[in-house]
């Protein structure tokens, strides 16, 4: 790992690199009682002082999700290259708890102005349209409304007609 590192450090071309670590891989050679003590955590730990001493505290490394619970993906960039998610990331691990509360809190409260405005803009738009239909029908003849269609044509035939008459007279 450490080589790796080495090597990273030394090509200036490369600003990025992703170092894959498998539990397995490091505990198969470890007798027993050791293979307990090695976890994924300290595994992390020592990729990241490792990036720490090699990177002059000038990398930063970030470990990527991973789908398993053995596995994980250790992305170390050199200063200037990490993408804004990580540095948020980063930062974000340094505020206090209060803080972070604060922000959560001030989140749920632009949600909440956010659908309250919304609903307000709903209702405003309902409104609009009522007086809309409102002004419509006043400008239809003083707000008298007529029935359309009262007086339909019968477009049925005469035999058609006399059909109808005479199975109503049956019936």
């Amino acid at each position: 790992m450490e080589q790796l590192l080495v090597e990273f450090a030394d090509n200036a071309s490369q600003n990025e690199i992703k170092i894959p670590i498998s539990l397995a891989t490091y505990v198969k050679h470890l007798p027993q009682e050791e293979k307990g003590r090695v976890t994924m955590e300290v595994l992390r730990y020592i990729v990241f002082e490792q990036a720490e001493e090699i990177g002059e505290d000038m990398w930063i490394a970030h470990r990527e999700p991973s789908e398993f619970f053995d596995e994980m993906i250790i992305m170390v960039y050199k200063d200037g290259h990490a993408p804004a998610h990580v540095l948020e990331e980063l930062n974000r691990a340094d505020l206090p708890e209060e803080v972070i509360r604060e922000q959560a809190m001030e989140k749920v409260k632009r949600e909440k102005e956010a659908a309250r405005l919304q609903e307000k803009e709903r209702k405003l738009e309902e409104f609009k349209m009522k007086q809309a239909l409102q002004r419509s029908i006043m400008s239809t003849g003083g707000g008298d409304t007529s029935q359309l269609n009262k007086n339909k044509r019968d477009r049925r035939t005469i035999a058609e007609i006399q059909d109808d008459f005479k199975r109503a007279k049956h019936n």
